[in-house]
């Protein structure tokens, strides 16, 4: 309305590698704490995770403790030894959705244990799940059908563990086609756009096939992220603020000192975008509307190769 300040509609999109995207928990603070919703949640990878646990009402206390149960590690180590047979058998030309190393029950059991038959059309704010489907390569959003379902297949790492298959799609980690699926949240319309990832740092040194290979991945999600980015400033008029997470060591053994370094990067990622976010706020009170985008940046250079 002419005259009258609004609070401007705003959209929270989380990406991330793993368990890093409980680095935008400071930021999802933050934002309840200015009265800004969220009006629209958006996750890929780890990310989705977090998405969905917000929109079910768990509030951020209760969304820490989660993590103590999504880190433990008899989750992800577990050798399935059929599917290692059906793995060895793709080799001569069968390969199946099942052909994968680890399996995962136990962590579908524990999604559906904490959200208990919830659809992903019932959460609040209205919440938007990526996922790829990893047998064309395209970007798939899930917006109906249960959440643990939806969220086991936003951030499965497929081929190490085994698709979500729906129809003929074989549904995997959003973030390999959508690290932090921006443009998402500005196909919704939103006038604000806060995006937050906690990018894994690369192993300067590569000690082993798996980090060698992990450091060929991170590269495609850097540029992915990068290309994307830029690609919502070209369609979109909303403010658009991405708030990059850095944590200093990797993830250890101890999931409450893990916990602590993702945060601190988040806190550290919020402070230098915070002022940021209220401006955008102010402008499009102003405005009544949606207007430029901030120009975009990932806070400090990266150093990282790549």
């Amino acid at each position: 309305m002419s005259g009258q300040a609004r609070r401007p509609t705003l959209g929270l999109v989380l990406g991330s590698e793993g368990i890093r995207a409980f680095a935008a928990l400071p930021a999802a603070q933050f934002l309840a704490n200015q009265g800004l919703g969220p009006d629209l949640l958006v996750g890929s990878g780890g990310g989705a995770l977090i998405a969905a646990l917000i929109g079910a009402g768990f509030d951020l206390e209760k969304v820490k403790e989660s993590f103590l149960a999504v880190c433990d590690k008899r989750l992800f180590t577990e050798l399935d030894p059929v599917a290692a047979l059906s793995l060895a058998q793709s080799l001569r030309g069968r390969y199946t959705p099942d052909s994968a190393l680890v399996n995962t029950a136990n962590l579908r059991a524990l999604y559906a244990r904490i959200f208990k038959g919830l659809q992903v059309e019932d959460l609040v704010p209205r919440t938007i799940l990526c996922a790829t489907d990893v047998k064309t390569g395209t970007p798939v959003t899930l917006t109906s059908g249960p959440v643990a379902d939806a969220v086991y297949a936003a951030g499965c790492p497929y081929p190490l563990t085994p698709p979500l298959v729906v129809g003929d799609a074989w549904l995997a980690d959003g973030s390999y086609s959508q690290p932090l699926p921006v443009l998402e949240a500005v196909k919704a319309g939103m006038d604000i756009i806060v995006g937050v990832y906690a990018q894994d740092e690369f192993a300067l040194l590569p000690s082993s096939f798996g980090e060698s290979y992990l450091n060929v991945i991170r590269s495609f999600k850097k540029a992915l992220l990068r290309s994307q980015n830029y690609q919502s400033l070209d369609f979109a008029e909303q403010e658009i603020i991405t708030l990059l997470a850095k944590p200093e060591k990797r993830p250890g053994a101890v999931c409450g000192d893990t916990l602590t370094v993702i945060l601190d990067a988040g806190r550290k990622a919020l402070e230098r975008k915070q002022e940021d976010i209220l401006q955008a706020v102010a402008a499009v009170r102003i405005r009544g509307g949606h207007g430029p985008s901030l120009p975009l940046t990932l806070d400090e250079p990266d150093r990282s190769p790549g």
